[in-house]
């Protein structure tokens, strides 16, 4: 039944015309065609983390790794210092990944925003003398 209502909005959107109207009704939303389907992720080896968080400037790159070792349930905390600590990446952006990680492995948190209190603390100490 639903699809006879369906078709029928489609014929009225159409104006009335039936050829038009069944043309019309085989297009599918991009959902079913396949264009919203979930690419599986690259997985990384922890030292390939590691290196990425603390020497990569691309922050495209460091974000990729970073999504990944959550999907990979990475909860070792010394990778993310190193991503907290590395120097590309702007205050904002150093936030945005400490938040993420607080809110994806809440029993890290406190280690995490423990982590950033330092980070900022050091940086903005060292401008201000």
């Amino acid at each position: 039944m639903l699809h006879f209502v369906g078709l029928f909005a489609i014929l009225r959107s159409c104006g009335g015309h039936p050829l038009l109207a069944l043309s019309m009704s085989r297009l599918r939303p991009p959902h079913f065609r396949g264009l919203t389907r979930r690419r599986h992720m690259r997985t990384y080896a922890i030292e390939e983390i590691r290196r990425t968080f603390a020497n990569s400037a691309d922050f495209n790159e460091i974000f990729d790794v970073f999504q990944a070792a959550l999907q990979q349930r990475l909860k070792d905390v010394e990778p993310y210092r190193l991503l907290f600590w590395n120097h590309s990446l702007a205050p904002d952006e150093i936030r945005l990944f400490g938040e993420k990680l607080a809110s994806e492995f809440p029993d890290l948190a406190y280690d995490v925003y423990l982590w950033l209190a330092s980070v900022f603390e050091a940086t903005y100490a060292g401008d201000d003398n």
